[in-house]
C-alpha cells in the first residue's frame, strides 16, 4: 500500500482542532510538531503546527518539501477554550491579525469555522503592493463598467471588510514594481494624466537588500494574505488581474509614469540580477502561483464553512 503524501495542520493553537485530523487523516503517522520535527520530505506522515512556530523559513520549506498545508481557522471562543499551554492569549483584535490573517497564502486548503461580521456595500477594494497601476484600473472601473473601487490600506481595516468584492492586482514583474516602490519612498507617490508633465525625480539611494529582506516581502505576503481572508473567512468574490494586463487592455486617464530607472538607481543592474536569484524573489513567486490556485481553482464558496464542526 502506497502511503498518501504528507500533510500538515496549520491551526490557532487548539488542541481540539489536533484531535480532529488525527481522526481524519488515521492512516498518516501523527509526527507531532513540524517546527521541531526532523522536517523531511517523508511520506505518509501528520504533522501539525500553530502560529506561535510558523516564520517564512519553516513555511517554505513545508511549501518546498511539497507536504499538504490544511490551514483550519477555529473561532475565538473555540480557541480560547482548547488552546494549547504555550500559545499566548490574544484579545480579539489582535488574535485577527496575529492568528487568523497571517501566513494564510501558505496553504494548500483553507478551512474556517469562524465568520467574520461585515456588511456588504457595491464596492471593489483592490488588494495590492502599491505601484500597479492601482489609479488607472480605479478610473477604468468608474468611467467603462460604473464600479466604484478603491485601493485598499496595507492593514485589515473596515472598508476592505465591508467591500462587496475584490481583486487582488498583482505586478507580475516583481522587479518592476519593488523598484518602483523604492523610487516613491524617496521621491513620492506620484501619478501622471495623460498630457500632463512628468514629475521631476531625483536619485535614489541603492536598493536596501534588508529592504528587500523585511518590508518588500512582508508588503506581498500581506496582499497575498488579505486577498485569501477576502475569499475564505468573508466568503465574498475575489477575482485576479495583472498589471501587465489592465496596463493593455484598460483605458483611462493615468498613464506610467516615464523615468529611467537605471539612471535613479545605483547599481541597479547588480541589483537586479542578484534579486532575481534570492530566495525572497523565489519564495514570492511561489505563493503568487499558490494564491493563484485559490484564486482560479480554489473550493467553492459553498464548501468552506464548517467543514469540521465541534463535536
Amino acid at each position: 500500500m502506497i502511503l498518501p503524501a504528507s500533510v500538515c495542520i496549520y491551526h490557532n493553537g487548539n488542541s481540539r482542532v489536533i484531535d480532529l485530523y488525527k481522526e481524519k487523516y488515521s492512516t498518516l503517522e501523527f509526527s507531532g510538531n513540524w517546527a521541531s520535527s526532523a522536517q523531511d520530505g517523508s511520506r505518509g506522515r501528520l504533522y501539525e503546527m500553530c502560529y506561535a512556530d510558523a516564520n517564512w523559513d519553516t513555511l517554505i520549506k513545508l511549501r518546498k518539501y511539497r507536504i499538504r498545508v490544511v490551514r483550519h481557522i477555529s473561532s475565538y471562543q473555540d480557541d480560547q477554550e482548547h488552546s494549547l499551554p504555550e500559545c499566548e492569549q490574544f484579545d480579539p483584535d489582535t488574535w485577527l491579525i496575529n492568528v487568523v490573517l497571517t501566513n494564510l497564502c501558505f496553504a494548500d486548503e483553507i478551512y474556517s469555522d469562524f465568520v467574520y461580521p461585515s456588511t456588504v456595500n457595491n464596492e471593489r477594494v483592490l488588494i495590492t503592493t502599491g505601484r500597479t497601476a492601482n489609479t488607472h484600473v480605479i478610473d477604468h472601473f468608474a468611467k467603462n463598467k460604473n464600479i466604484t473601487a478603491f485601493e485598499c490600506s496595507k492593514s485589515l481595516d473596515q472598508p476592505l471588510i465591508n467591500a462587496g468584492s475584490a481583486c487582488l492586482l498583482w505586478r507580475k514583474d516583481k522587479w518592476e514594481c519593488l523598484t518602483s516602490i523604492w523610487i516613491a519612498r524617496f521621491n513620492g507617490f506620484h501619478h501622471k494624466l495623460v498630457g500632463q508633465d512628468a514629475p521631476v525625480y531625483t536619485e535614489v539611494p541603492a536598493i536596501d537588500e534588508n529592504w528587500i529582506n523585511a518590508e518588500w516581502r512582508n508588503l506581498c505576503l500581506s496582499a497575498f494574505d488579505r486577498s485569501l481572508f477576502f475569499k475564505y473567512v468573508l466568503g465574498k468574490s475575489l477575482e485576479l488581474i495583472t498589471t501587465e494586463y489592465v496596463t493593455e487592455a484598460y483605458t483611462s486617464m493615468y498613464e506610467k509614469l516615464p523615468y529611467n530607472k537605471a539612471e535613479l538607481i545605483p547599481s541597479y543592474a547588480e541589483s537586479q540580477s542578484k534579486y532575481l536569484e534570492s530566495d525572497v524573489n523565489l519564495g514570492i513567486d511561489l505563493l503568487y502561483r499558490n494564491v493563484r490556485n485559490h484564486i482560479i481553482q480554489g473550493t467553492p464558496l459553498d464548501q468552506i464553512k464548517h467543514t469540521l464542526t465541534p463535536g
